[in-house]
Order: structure tokens, then C-alpha cells, then sequence
């Protein structure tokens, strides 16, 4: 399987750890994700897996009392070496992650992208997709965002959450230069892309669909002040009163 395949997990990958396994070797699985880049699995699994480890060993210790044992936060690296060996060093990948980030090139992008997908990570390419767009007067436009910085189970988008990327489809028979679908990146090197289409956002000419339109019309506000205009649906809505228990 490569990075840009689709798979689908049957599970979400955030409950794995409730799953009975056999026991296996630490180390060798922490080599693994080092040898071969798996960053966010390191992560999630140092914080998921490991530090549950190590506080589970912590309980059974008879020579650690309950007034004795530490956090999370407590354990230190002498730990963590003694529980996963020589792949103890990528336990610090996450805390390094941002002092040693080294943005991916378009060429070491492009391998990750899907057929089919446009995708638009700078000033340029906005403006070719752009153009694109604002000559497609005779059709809907179909517009989703995803965000960042919001809790949505306890705050609203007015003033809470950033666009991270958005996704524009406008029909099969539009090319962008790698397919029908447009992604714009606006998250990390990218942070700014978004602002380019602005204009685009703002127009009347343009008949937009959304799914949530409140939601993505505040934050996309919150990011780069864009007035969302040329409201022509919700498909969440819509949704809802072709079937009410939805």
C-alpha cells in the first residue's frame, strides 16, 4: 500500500488500543515507524501506548507507593529508555517536531496526491484555479472546509476556528490540471493561500452549495475576513428535509 492509497480501517484507529493482542516486541515496532517515517503513528503511540505502559509497570512495582508514582508528565527519559530500548530517541519526535519541520516540496507532495485532485499550495496555482473558477458562471459550485483551533463541542465558529484547507468540486467536467477536484492547502508553508481566492468567495456570480454554511462562512471570516456571498444551498439542510431523523 502507498501514502496515497485508500484504505478503509474498519475500526477508527484511535480504539485499536482496546484490542487483545499478543505481546511483541516495543522496540522493534518503535524501529519500524523511525526506519520508515511514521511520525504521527510515533506520536500517537508514545502518547496512546507507551506512556500507558509505563504507568500500568508503575502500578505493579511493589517498590513505588500510590503517594510516590508520577504523571504523565513526570516520566522521564531514563524511563523510557529502560521500556523501549534503543527506539527510545523517537519518543521525542512530537516535542522536536516543530523546531525540525522541513516543509515538503510540490514534487515531494505531488506522490501523495489522489487522481483526480487538483491541489493548490500557493499564490500561483490559486490564481490559475482561480481564473478557472470565476468562469463558471452556468453551474453550482460545491464548497467544504476543515478547520482548526475550535472545540465544537463547546464553542461556536463566531470567532473560534481557522481553515486549514477547503475542497471545491464544480462537476466532472472541469480540469484544474490534475483533475475535477480542487483542494486548497492553507495550513503550515501554505498559510495564506486561502486569502488568494477571496474575491472568488465574496462574488454574487458565482452559485455557491455548501454542507454546514454557517459553520464554514464564520471561519472562513475568522481566517482571512472573507464575506461568503452567492448562497444558492446547504446539503446538510437539505438533507434534513428529505429525512427529519437525520
Amino acid at each position: 500500500a502507498a501514502l496515497k492509497d485508500d484504505l478503509h480501517l474498519t475500526v477508527p484507529f484511535s480504539s485499536l488500543h482496546n484490542f487483545h493482542h499478543d505481546s511483541f516486541d516495543q522496540s522493534k515496532l518503535m524501529e519500524f515507524l523511525q526506519k520508515y517515517e511514521f511520525k504521527a503513528i510515533q506520536s500517537l503511540y508514545t502518547k496512546e501506548y507507551g506512556i500507558q505502559f509505563l504507568k500500568k509497570k508503575q502500578n505493579n512495582s511493589s517498590s513505588l507507593s500510590k503517594s510516590k508514582r508520577k504523571t504523565e508528565d513526570e516520566i522521564d527519559d531514563n524511563e523510557l529508555s529502560e521500556s523501549f530500548g534503543e527506539a527510545a530517541d523517537v519518543i521525542e519526535v512530537e516535542e522536536q517536531e516543530e523546531e525540525n519541520y522541513l516543509p515538503l516540496s510540490d514534487e515531494q507532495f505531488s506522490v501523495l496526491i489522489p487522481p483526480g485532485v487538483t491541489v493548490v499550495r500557493n499564490k500561483s496555482q490559486a490564481l490559475a484555479a482561480k481564473k478557472i473558477l470565476l468562469s463558471l458562471t452556468d453551474r453550482y459550485h460545491a464548497i467544504d472546509t476543515e478547520t482548526y483551533g475550535i472545540d465544537v463541542k463547546k464553542e461556536s465558529p463566531g470567532g473560534h476556528g481557522m481553515v486549514m484547507c477547503a475542497s471545491i468540486f464544480c462537476g466532472p467536467d472541469v480540469d484544474f490540471g490534475n483533475g475535477p477536484m480542487l483542494w486548497i492547502d492553507n495550513l503550515d508553508e501554505c498559510e495564506g493561500t486561502l486569502k488568494e481566492f477571496k474575491d472568488y468567495f465574496e462574488t454574487t456570480n458565482i452559485k455557491k452549495v455548501w454542507h454546514n454554511y454557517s459553520f464554514d462562512r464564520h471561519v472562513l471570516y475568522n481566517t482571512d475576513q472573507i464575506n461568503c456571498l452567492g448562497f444558492a444551498g446547504d446539503t446538510m439542510h437539505m438533507a434534513r428535509l428529505d429525512d427529519t431523523s437525520r
